[in-house]
């Protein structure tokens, strides 16, 4: 049991470890990496988060990371920890080497992702629920061939007029 608050987020090499305060006010943490049967992190990954409390499409507690084979991995919990690809399931492109990572939860309840492919262009992963995916790229959908520069952060906002 971890009874230190000052480390709240604590991340073995190449895993992720969840920390949380139980009922009875004692710090624990989990290696949720090994607890989901997921891929390791690549040394350095960047990290997103949300939790999907709309009671539609994949709901949950959600940990986004790169694997090291540059794909991009879900990190899943509802009631035990699972992973999901959905960067296979989509077919999308390989993450460039350090890209950064952002994402959120639309009003339908599924989960846009946001990376930096190889080519330097943005891309979305969508997926409405677990096994289902597919991806958008961003920079050719725009038309205006600009591309991100290598280490370029990423970041995300929410329309609440939008559906």
């Amino acid at each position: 049991m971890l009874r230190n608050p000052d480390r709240v987020n604590q991340f073995p090499i190449f895993s992720f470890t969840f920390c949380g305060i139980p009922r009875n006010g004692d710090w624990y943490y989990d290696d949720t990496t090994s607890l989901a049967g997921a891929p390791a992190a690549v040394g350095g990954s960047a990290l997103t988060s949300l939790i999907n409390t709309s009671g539609v499409g994949d709901t949950g507690v959600h940990v986004n990371y790169l694997g090291t084979n540059e794909n991009v991995y879900d990190l899943h919990y509802t009631t035990a920890w699972s992973y999901f690809d959905p960067t296979e399931v989509a077919g999308a492109p390989s993450a460039a080497s350090g890209s950064g990572l952002t994402s959120y939860q639309d009003n339908n309840g599924g989960i846009r992702l946001y990376f930096i492919g190889t080519n330097s262009h943005v891309y979305e992963l969508y997926w409405p629920a677990q096994r289902e995916a597919s991806y958008t790229d961003l920079t050719a959908a725009s038309g205006t061939g600009a591309t991100a520069g290598s280490g370029s952060p990423l970041t995300c906002q929410i329309d609440p007029a939008s559906t």
